[in-house]
């Protein structure tokens, strides 16, 4: 009885479940931003940076990377199955960004870049009262 319970624990670490072999696998279709966080000085303030974006998929196809909020694409690609790009990122709050083939216009993979402060707006403003 306690070789089969041994033998049972031994399977259950050698040999993982397929489920976490399924968790371990990249994805397939993926886009990161470099840096993924833009810093600006004061809350509120438009945050500058230049930020890079990198995409991947499994198949040859045209594809593109926009805005989530924006229907224009940053750039396109033709034949490709990864690419980058430079984006001249400038807002006062988060951007995410998605990858879309071009056929259907759907995203298939997204990423965000978040906006920090150094400085928080957390004082109020005091208004002073004679009477």
């Amino acid at each position: 009885m306690c070789f089969r319970l041994a033998l049972a624990l031994i399977g259950t670490t050698v040999f993982p479940s397929a489920s976490l072999a399924q968790q371990t696998t990249p994805p397939t279709q993926a886009l990161l931003a470099t840096p993924n966080t833009c810093v600006a000085l004061r809350q509120g303030r438009t945050c500058y940076s230049d930020i890079e974006l990198q995409w991947q998929v499994a198949n040859d196809a045209a594809y593109c990377i926009r805005e989530e909020t924006k229907q224009q694409p940053l750039h396109c690609w033709q034949g490709q199955r990864q690419g980058y790009i430079i984006v001249d990122f400038a807002s006062p709050k988060a951007v995410r960004f998605e990858l879309f083939p071009r056929a259907s216009g759907e995203a298939i993979a997204d990423t965000e870049v978040r906006v920090q402060w150094v400085y928080t707006n957390g004082q109020k403003k005091r208004r002073w009262r004679l009477f």
